[in-house]
């Protein structure tokens, strides 16, 4: 796990533009340690967060499509999501834009702040950080609230002599 640089996240509508509404339906009726993930326009999150792109690009990663899942989504997860692995992921980017507690309409407070078990190491994640891991290996995200997070499918850039 590799935190190559910290974004203030734009207005979380942003974000739900580039998807369809059925995050909303999905969202309200997630139950502890759910994950969500809508896979996302890629032209229009490219324009939008041009930031976030930037710093993947500075952070010597480059963009990969991933065959198996969607290499650019918007992930939402209720609670702790328990270790697992996803095989065939790879590297993936993860940017904290969102953080709610689990009661409606609370924001975050102390000790809702994620930690992420990646590398065999934990650590905190906070709002805004973007975080490089392997998905392919066991990983968990420790959390008492709801998380939203966009991935994108990441591939190291070659360093030519």
């Amino acid at each position: 796990m590799k935190l190559i640089g910290n974004i203030k996240p734009p207005a979380f509508s942003k974000f739900t533009d580039c998807i369809d509404d059925r995050w909303k339906t999905e969202e309200k009726d997630m139950s502890l340690g759910e994950v969500y993930s809508h896979s996302m326009s890629e032209e229009d999150s490219r324009q939008e967060f041009k930031e976030f792109f930037a710093l993947l690009e500075d952070g010597g990663y480059r963009i990969s499509d991933s065959t198996l899942y969607n290499s650019l989504s918007l992930t939402s997860c209720r609670g702790s999501v328990g270790e697992h692995d996803d095989p065939g992921y790879g590297l993936v980017a993860l940017w904290l834009v969102r953080i709610r507690g689990l009661n409606r309409g609370r924001y975050a407070q102390w000790g809702d702040v994620p930690e992420l078990y990646a590398s065999g190491k934990w650590g905190v994640v906070r709002l805004g950080d973007v975080v490089v891991f392997n998905a392919n290996k066991k990983h968990a995200l420790l959390v008492n609230g709801t998380c939203h997070m966009l991935m994108q499918t990441v591939t190291k850039k070659r360093v030519r002599r």
